[in-house]
């Protein structure tokens, strides 16, 4: 796992790297939805093509200090970004 990986667009919050790529980008007190549009106008998941992995963008909202909610999306199915 690492956490806060640069691109050339900004930081993803968490990246897990195993058999797939799962993608993170976590939003205090805010709405995951947003969460996983801002990874898919920066393209974070750019880096990660080309390795013949599935990656896999989650979009996680937290509230009260827990998780509140979470969306997941294939990037494959990425097709207006």
């Amino acid at each position: 796992m690492e956490a806060e990986v640069k691109t050339n667009r900004g930081r993803i919050d968490a990246v897990i790297i195993d058999k797939d790529i799962y993608i993170f980008e976590f939003k205090f007190n805010g709405d995951k939805n947003k969460a996983l549009i801002q990874i898919k106008e920066k393209k974070y998941f750019e880096k990660y093509e080309g390795t013949g992995k599935e990656i896999y963008l989650f979009g996680v909202e937290f509230t009260d200090r827990n998780v509140g909610a979470w969306i997941v999306e294939d990037a494959c199915m990425i097709n207006a970004f």
